[in-house]
């Protein structure tokens, strides 16, 4: 099982990091940085690999800013994954109150708690290829255009079937709590071999 495929190429060790805190090999921060140029490729119709599909260009302005990974407080046998990103609140991403669309709450919350659970699958020495199960938003106060927001997303378990994570984003401008998320992810199921009639 992995997270990527084999024939995606990795990211060049030219990527700067500089701009990424915590305790994660400069290997896993490439990764996590910049996600386009390796964990979210597809094999395109003449057999290249690029960077496309549902808000494609809204992840690549999410700015990666910390990886970490940390011992777990209560489990002394766990590990924490965490990603803090950053993001604009630009005109493609809200409704016309000029907020931020419920819609792409659920998306950044989705996308970022993904990374999470990739930096500590990839700590770990594992790796992560799961679905969606649940993902359970919270909208607490709106986001206004213009508005900056900091992302904040946790592992909660990594198990062998199922994975969770939570999310918190705030408001950088206006120091509240914007949103916050569960998201439920399981290993996709392995398809039934086809029989002969």
């Amino acid at each position: 099982m992995s997270f990527r495929n084999p024939k995606q190429p990795k990211p060049s060790k030219d990527l700067d990091v500089s701009h990424v805190s915590g305790n994660v090999s400069e290997d896993i921060k490439r990764l996590l940085a910049y996600p386009w140029e390796s964990l979210y490729l597809g094999e395109d119709d003449d057999g290249q690999w690029r960077w496309w599909g549902y808000n494609s260009d809204l992840f690549k302005r999410t700015k990666v800013t910390e990886v970490s990974v940390e011992k777990n407080a209560l489990e002394a046998k766990k590990y924490t994954g965490k990603v803090v990103c950053e993001i604009d609140v630009e005109r493609d991403m809200v409704n016309p109150d000029r907020v931020l669309q419920g819609g792409c709450t659920a998306f950044l919350a989705d996308m970022c708690t993904n990374l999470c659970l990739f930096a500590l699958a990839m700590h770990a020495g594992g790796e992560q290829n799961s679905t969606s199960q649940a993902l359970n938003v919270i909208y607490h106060a709106p986001s206004p255009l213009g508005d900056r927001l900091r992302i904040t997303s946790t592992t909660i378990s990594l198990g062998a079937r199922t994975m969770s994570a939570r999310v918190e984003m705030w408001s950088i401008k206006y120091h509240r709590l914007i949103a916050s998320a569960v998201h439920m992810k399981m290993l996709p199921s392995v398809p039934a071999p086809k029989t002969k009639l």
